[in-house]
């Protein structure tokens, strides 16, 4: 599901400047969470690309199976300042993170704020709700 961030990128044109961020994105397209990562900690950024890479980081923490870092970093972004599709795509995320943290009854807040809104998180979080309410 992070993979919906993915076409997004393309609006910031990243500078070659930002050459860190950039190797951090493109190992987050190939699925390598693990250089992705470590791209990701070390890339020096401002603005909306310090945004970008908070948010990448935490969907990459929750690939990598480090939930409980992942709700720290993602529970930090000023949601005002996230414009979609990465608010709805972060919210997802995060709600994926505190499920799986043990967090469910907040997790399930999130999912069903994210369930009325008409995009993909919101179609994954009505999915998503569906099933787990079907597995209890």
């Amino acid at each position: 599901p992070q993979a919906q961030l993915r076409g997004a990128i393309r609006d910031l044109q990243v500078s070659s400047a930002d050459t860190t961020i950039a190797a951090g994105l493109n190992a987050y397209n190939r699925s390598d969470y693990a250089t992705a990562r470590r791209f990701l900690e070390t890339a020096k950024v401002g603005g909306r690309l310090e945004i970008v890479r908070k948010i990448y980081l935490g969907s990459t923490l929750l690939e990598l199976g480090e939930a409980a870092v992942a709700v720290l970093l993602l529970r930090d972004l000023d949601a005002k300042l996230v414009p979609e599709p990465w608010k709805s795509e972060t919210q997802w995320t995060l709600a994926l993170a505190l499920e799986r943290s043990g967090h469910a009854a907040t997790a399930d807040s999130i999912l069903d704020v994210l369930s009325h809104e008409s995009n993909p998180a919101g179609e994954r979080a009505r999915t998503h709700r569906g099933s787990t309410s079907r597995s209890k």
